[in-house]
Order: C-alpha cells, then sequence, then structure tokens
C-alpha cells in the first residue's frame, strides 16, 4: 500500500521458557549481524527448530515479562533495535506471573510466582524496556479468555507510563475468537457433548501425574 517507500524486513526470532527452567530459560538466535537478519528463509528455519524444542514449565503462568524485558532490554548488538519501525510479536496461550484468571488462583499449580519474580522485574520494568527503544508490542493469544487480565494489565501500564508519549497501549492479537474460548469454558447446558481426555505425558507434567490420572 506505500509503493513510494522501500522497506527493509529484518526479523529476529526467541524461544522463552519459565522461570524455573533456568539456566535454559531463554533461546536467543544470534546471526553475524546481531539477533536480526534479513535473510527470511534462515529466520523461519530458526522458528521451525524453536518450535521443535519446546519442554519445560510446571505451572500454567509464563515469564512474559521477563521474555520481554530480555528482548527489549538485553539485545544490545550494535544493529540491533536500530529500524525506524520497531515491533515486538509475542504468542502464549498462557497468563503472565500474578495475573493469572481468579477462578484458578487458589490452585499453586497454576502460578508459582504469583506475588514476585524471583529477578525483582516488575511488569513496568517489561514495559519501560519496550518504551525505551520505541518498541510496539503485538500480543497475539491463542488462549484470549485465559490471557484477557495480562493483555489488559500490558496495556493499562503502558497507557499510563510517564514515557508513553503516544498514549497507546497494545495491539491485541486473537488468534481464535475469545468468545469461543469463554463459552466452552463458562456455558454446558442445552448442547450436546462429546468429550475426548488427553491425559499429558510431557516432562513438566511429572510431578503431577498422579493427580493427572485421579482426575480424568
Amino acid at each position: 500500500t506505500l509503493p513510494e517507500i522501500e522497506f527493509r524486513l529484518r526479523v529476529g526470532c526467541f524461544g522463552f521458557r519459565d522461570i524455573d527452567d533456568k539456566p535454559n530459560q531463554f533461546d536467543d538466535i544470534v546471526w553475524k549481524e546481531g539477533h536480526f537478519t534479513d535473510k527470511i528463509p534462515t529466520a523461519l528455519q530458526s522458528i521451525k527448530s524453536l518450535c521443535g524444542n519446546s519442554y519445560g514449565g510446571a505451572d500454567i503462568a509464563e515469564d512474559h515479562i521477563g521474555a520481554i524485558y530480555h528482548c527489549a532490554h538485553d539485545w544490545t548488538h550494535s544493529d540491533d533495535w536500530t529500524s525506524e519501525i520497531k515491533c515486538m510479536i509475542l504468542f502464549s496461550d498462557a497468563p503472565t506471573h500474578g495475573l493469572v484468571n481468579p477462578v484458578f488462583s487458589g490452585d499453586s499449580t497454576y502460578d508459582s510466582y504469583s506475588t514476585h519474580h524471583p529477578d525483582g522485574l516488575k511488569l513496568n520494568d517489561a514495559v519501560s524496556s519496550l518504551l525505551s527503544k520505541d518498541i510496539s508490542l503485538f500480543f497475539c493469544s491463542f488462549d484470549p479468555y485465559a490471557t484477557a487480565e495480562t493483555e489488559e494489565e500490558i496495556s493499562r501500564c503502558m497507557k499510563e507510563h510517564p514515557d508513553n508519549k503516544s498514549d497507546g497501549g497494545i495491539v491485541l492479537i486473537p488468534m481464535v475468537p475469545k468468545h469461543q474460548v469463554s463459552d466452552s469454558v463458562e456455558s454446558f447446558k442445552g448442547h450436546g457433548r462429546h468429550i475426548i481426555f488427553v491425559l499429558d505425558e510431557s516432562g513438566s507434567m511429572q510431578p503431577s501425574w498422579r493427580g493427572v490420572v485421579e482426575a480424568y
């Protein structure tokens, strides 16, 4: 839509696990030119590799705060974050620590760090790191019902931040319609249901495997 402007697209790839997965929590992809490359096929291959190497986690909540802060604050190569238009696209299906849906707030298996981040990070630190480099945040949720509080708090924190000159929040991109998720959670009356049990045998379920079987 802007044929008179020549854009040079540069992509960075980053995978993150949860707090208790240290020292393997962050998976930085670094090329010769830093954390960003204009070789898109190479970047896509890196993303496929990251997605094929997912493991870890114990509770439901994830460390979005640490991940955002790491990319915005700790990517300091001379060619990092140098473009005029900068954005970070976060994909998730879980709430951040401290913002788990109240329905599950009493269950420790949903949030092991509900009151504080072990590194002392707060939501404002993540937002400050974005604003310091003029980075726009796109939050892509695969479970908008679970991430609603996280999206609202990040957006509120960004709008109220004194360094936010645009008075804007974040861009929310639901990967599935929110009503589909909330309807399946909140409404089971008056409809026939086919129920499929899927028992998760991943490593993160080992401490709770007996509970999974009992629930089934």
